[in-house]
């Protein structure tokens, strides 16, 4: 399966997934929209989980939250993010706080 970012005109792969790999996490996350078109590349079997029954893993497995959380923040550099992260750096309020984590300023965008 091939990942690139939705919407854009010039299409770019993001990532390749292999057997294992998930996603929609940022949707499921932060609750909103895609970020990116999935494209099977060959037929498959896939799996789905809806909204509710990710949360309902979350409630269970908290860890797993916050692994998906770190992964996002340590793998995704798509235009939209790095865009969203320079934009909240720059405002007067935040300006003033110093070494603001990544993670808190990605919550506030999504």
């Amino acid at each position: 399966m091939e990942v690139d970012q939705s919407g854009k005109k010039h299409k770019e792969k993001l990532r390749e997934l292999i057997p294992g790999n998930y996603f929609g996490e940022i949707s499921v996350l932060y609750n909103c929209d895609y970020s990116a078109t999935v494209k099977a590349l060959n037929y498959g079997t896939y799996g789905i989980m809806d909204n509710s029954d990710c949360h309902e893993m979350f409630k269970t497995w908290p860890e797993y939250k916050e692994s998906m959380i770190s992964f996002i923040m340590g793998n995704y550099n798509d235009d939209f993010r790095c865009f969203i992260l320079q934009t909240l750096r720059r405002i007067k309020y935040l300006e003033n706080v110093k070494n603001i984590p990544d993670k808190f300023l990605i919550e506030l965008a999504y």
